[in-house]
């Protein structure tokens, strides 16, 4: 008989390295004392801003080897670091990718910045930048979507533009509604605490400053979900998330009707 799985969504890493090796191991000995095959899905932005983004892409890469049925979302951060490695730098968003994060990715994997490092780390790393292409945008866990940053309300998924999954803020985020299918994401900070409303998950919590790397762990045979964070402290364990009441209550309050609602449409990926 197969085991029962849990899935655990791991917000946005950016270079926090440490946090993310210390989270995936606890999470590992997490699903062990449950009886349960852990599988990941890393929510993306895996690199920029942290002190380690080489180690942090390492980090996944090793897991997703591990774990089957385990995913990385691409995340905005992930993708401008893709578009470095393959164009040489010579992208539209280069400099603002070099403010926002490039230079300390670049610096995690040699001592200078400079275009030749970019075709160097290209060349040395070829997993790694297989890694990024090959990432999702989207993916599908019980009731809910995954993605990096959210998805246009007024769209249906299939007209989805590849920006929206990794870019949308404001219009996803201000979106008030219980009918549509809730969204696990990252890439909007929440502050120290993951935030639950009556649509979405939302688990950044601003590793790289805060210390605190956030997951959404899900049992989709027993319906049950759990929030589990490192700390600055260097502790990890569950906390409770901030419950944001907008008038329909919050997801976390009809689980068993998201499941009737939702897990039986269950789209393509």
């Amino acid at each position: 008989m197969s085991k029962n799985s849990i899935t655990y969504h791991i917000g946005d890493i950016h270079g926090r390295s440490d946090l993310a090796t210390a989270l995936v191991r606890h999470l590992e000995e997490d699903a062990y004392a449950r009886d349960a095959q852990p599988v990941f899905s890393f929510l993306g932005d895996l690199v920029d801003r942290g002190h380690d983004s080489k180690g942090s892409i390492q980090c996944v890469i090793d897991t997703l080897a591990k774990w089957p049925g385990s995913v990385l979302h691409l995340g905005n951060h992930d993708d401008w670091f893709l578009d470095a490695l393959e164009t040489g730098g010579e992208f539209m968003d280069a400099e603002s990718w070099i403010v926002n994060g490039g230079l300390a990715t670049v610096t995690s994997y040699t001592e200078d910045f400079t275009m030749d490092s970019l075709r160097e780390i290209r060349e040395s790393y070829p997993e790694h930048v297989d890694l990024l292409r090959k990432a999702r945008l989207r993916s599908f866990s019980g009731p809910f979507i995954a993605v990096h940053a959210g998805i246009n309300p007024g769209l249906a998924l299939e007209q989805q533009s590849r920006r929206e999954f990794l870019w949308i803020r404001s219009a996803f985020l201000e979106y008030v509604s219980p009918d549509m299918r809730p969204v696990i994401h990252g890439h909007t900070i929440m502050g120290k605490l993951p935030v639950v409303t009556e649509n979405r998950v939302s688990i950044d919590t601003g590793a790289f400053h805060t210390d605190r790397l956030t997951c959404f762990a899900v049992d989709h045979d027993r319906q049950s979900f759990r929030f589990i964070q490192t700390h600055e402290d260097g502790l990890i364990g569950e906390i409770e998330p901030a419950r944001l009441d907008r008038g329909y209550g919050t997801l976390l309050d009809r689980i068993p009707a998201l499941y009737d609602e939702f897990a039986q449409k269950e789209p393509s990926p």
